[in-house]
This record gives structure tokens, sequence and C-alpha cells, in this order.
């Protein structure tokens, strides 16, 4: 529960905070061109849909059926390493396997005390 809770927090902030401030930060500054003039504007969306659209959630959706696939269809735990298994075999079983896991919950780690400290900023 109280993973849940913090991951509904770092979503929350993401959303809150960068769902306003993006949009507005490339048009003021966006990559390449003046700030503030329509072609900035439209840039600015472009580049929030970008990161905000449909293609972004669909990489977590993929993960989130590879992982539904192989721990449920094939009886593999329900951990990011079972994704890899066609890949590696057995051997996601041992030394890659964790190495894969921890490098799953170091990002997650990091992408929510990321989210969290901005909110705590604003």
């Amino acid at each position: 529960a109280w993973v849940s809770m913090l991951f509904s927090a770092g979503i929350g902030i993401a959303l809150l905070y960068y769902g306003a401030y993006e949009p507005l930060d490339h048009f003021l500054h966006p990559p390449g061109q003046p700030g503030g003039t329509v072609a900035a504007g439209r840039e600015a969306m472009v580049l929030t849909f970008l990161h905000w659209g449909l293609h972004g959630w669909a990489l977590y959706a993929l993960v989130g059926v590879a992982l539904g696939y192989f721990a449920y269809r094939r009886d593999l735990p329900l951990a990011l390493r079972s994704a890899l298994y066609p890949i590696f075999g057995e051997r996601v079983h041992g030394r890659i396997g964790d190495m894969v896991d921890g490098f799953g919950i170091l990002a997650t780690l990091i992408s929510m005390v990321t989210n969290l400290g901005i909110g705590a900023l604003v």
C-alpha cells in the first residue's frame, strides 16, 4: 500500500506539474528557434504530445503485457527478468536476472525520488 501511494503521488506530481509547465517552458524556450512565437507554440505542443502522448504510454503497456504473459502463461515470477526469458533462457534465474531486477528497482526508485523532490519544491 505504501509503495502504491508513492507511485500515485509521483504520477500525480508529474501530471500536475509537467502538464502545465512543460508546454509553457517549450513555448518560451523552444529548441533551435526564438520563443514566444506561433511556431514556438506549435513546437511546444508537439513536444508535449511527444512526451505525454499515446506512444509513451504504449511502452509502459508493452512491458506490462510482456510481464503478464510470462507470469500467467509461462508460470515465471512476476519480475522484469521474466520478460527476458526468450533471450537468455534459464540464465534469467541467475546473475543476469538479478542484475535486470536490480536495475528495474533502481530506476523506479530514482524516478520516484525525482518526482517527489520536484513536487516538494513546487
